[in-house]
């Protein structure tokens, strides 16, 4: 019991709080860390409430010591606003850490493309999160133009998402479209209660094609998984046309990493492999990274010899 009241104190306001906290559960010789098989291609990689998540640093840094990770890699949408605690959650916990942000901008060729900044010097991250404002700015337009065109969908639903996401720490984060999806399915949980109202509204007055498998994941509310399935579905079968979405210029961003030290880094997001990497050898960004699982090994090991 006194270990579950810690770990809530992770998500706490303040600062200094979860710090506390998290040394407590880290100092317990009772709090066991769960050790994993040794596997150096396991993400570690965070999102936090500054991006979009209910997360703060230290419960990632918990996270991370709970299950023997070898790192915490904190990654938030165009933020670097986590860095000052997990500086301070590792120094309490003796662990590796990384933090760095990441944007979409617009390629030479006019491609929307993920890039990344990591390795930012401590003295320069301030700065450098103040110089991300123009790209959480135009985020927060993108979503904000998508909430228009969900809430006017819903209207006659008397369904309506609100128009600012505020963080546990009481600030307005970088809202992702999935944040607004997860944020819609909660309302029509609110409303209808039930799975099997839920699926009747989304059949009968969506007009949404759910098929057998996405049926079967809707059927049980009480899954610990429900909130996000319903809200992949909405995702997904919803003809909501995506807003223009205002980018910065891969260029802008790359400038930005060399004038703060930071590490360029470009994700793959599926497609030619071949011309990914001669798309960021051209733009000069540092390294290249790819989302991996037990069923991408093969891929894998390409994905690591051509860069």
């Amino acid at each position: 019991m006194q270990n579950e009241q810690l770990v809530s104190k992770l998500n706490d306001k303040r600062m200094k709080t979860r710090l506390k906290a998290l040394k407590a559960l880290t100092q317990d010789s009772s709090s066991q860390t769960l050790v994993m098989e040794k596997d150096n291609n396991i993400n570690c990689v965070f999102r936090t409430v500054y991006s979009c998540f209910d997360r703060s640093p230290s419960l990632a840094v918990y996270y991370t010591y709970k299950f023997g990770m070898p790192l915490t890699g904190i990654v938030d949408y165009a933020s670097l606003s986590s860095a000052e605690e997990l500086i301070k959650a590792e120094k309490e916990v003796g662990g590796t850490y990384s933090c760095g942000a990441e944007v979409a901008v617009k390629a030479p060729s006019g491609e929307r493309i993920i890039l990344s900044a990591v390795g930012v010097p401590h003295k320069n991250v301030k700065a450098f999160n103040d110089d991300l404002s123009s790209y959480r700015n135009k985020r927060l337009a993108f979503t904000n133009a998508l909430r228009e065109k969900l809430n006017a969908k819903f209207k006659k639903y008397s369904i309506s998402l609100p128009y600012a996401f505020w963080s546990l720490f009481g600030t307005v984060k970088t809202t992702s479209v999935e944040d607004l999806y997860v944020n819609l399915a909660s309302k029509i949980i609110e409303k209808f209660k039930t799975a099997d109202a839920i699926t009747k509204f989304l059949t009968e007055d969506l007009a949404l094609e759910i098929l057998d498998d996405e049926a079967k994941k809707l059927s049980d509310e009480s899954s610990t998984l429900y909130l996000f399935d319903l809200a992949y579905a909405l995702k997904n079968k919803l003809k909501i046309k995506l807003p223009d979405e205002q980018l910065n210029t891969a260029n802008h961003f790359l400038a930005l990493c060399k004038k703060y030290g930071a590490i360029s880094s470009a994700t793959y997001k599926g497609g030619n492999l071949g011309d990914f990497i001669k798309q960021i050898k051209i733009l000069g960004i540092n390294s290249a990274t790819a989302e991996f699982s037990a069923r991408s090994q093969e891929f894998m090991q390409e994905f690591y010899d051509k860069c």
